[in-house]
């Protein structure tokens, strides 16, 4: 990436990659094409950056802090944020909450509800 890109990237913006096929982004594309546009549904993975080339990202088996220039070199990326002036200071309170879920282990069984939402749905009423 050049430093152009780099500085783009600041802590607490969200970062999505664009899927590169496979059975797991083909598969998470086909279920997000339901809800989106079918060039949205193409950015399968997120991760949330802290600053530069470093970022949070979730996958198995665990959620790590890793060099973005080093895992996902060459990939499709777009960079969001929420609008809003206030985004401009919270942001670090997202960035500082994803640094804490660091070395968690993946979370399997949300998959499976995923998958199998048949079985977990439940009609709650509150009121």
């Amino acid at each position: 990436m050049n430093k152009e890109l780099l500085d783009l990237l600041k802590i607490g913006y969200f970062i999505h990659f664009r899927s590169e096929g496979g059975f797991f982004g083909n598969s998470i594309e086909r279920e997000q094409r339901k809800n989106f546009s079918p060039e949205d549904a193409k950015y399968t993975h997120v991760g949330v950056s802290l600053g530069g080339q470093h970022m949070i990202e979730v996958a198995p088996p665990h959620t790590k802090a890793i060099d973005i220039e080093k895992k996902h070199t060459g990939r499709w990326i777009r960079v969001t944020r929420f609008k809003g002036p206030q985004y401009a200071i919270k942001r670090y309170k997202v960035a500082i909450w994803s640094a804490t879920l660091n070395n968690l282990k993946y979370d399997w069984l949300g998959i499976i509800k995923f998958r199998l939402k048949f079985l977990f749905h439940r009609k709650r009423k509150f009121f």
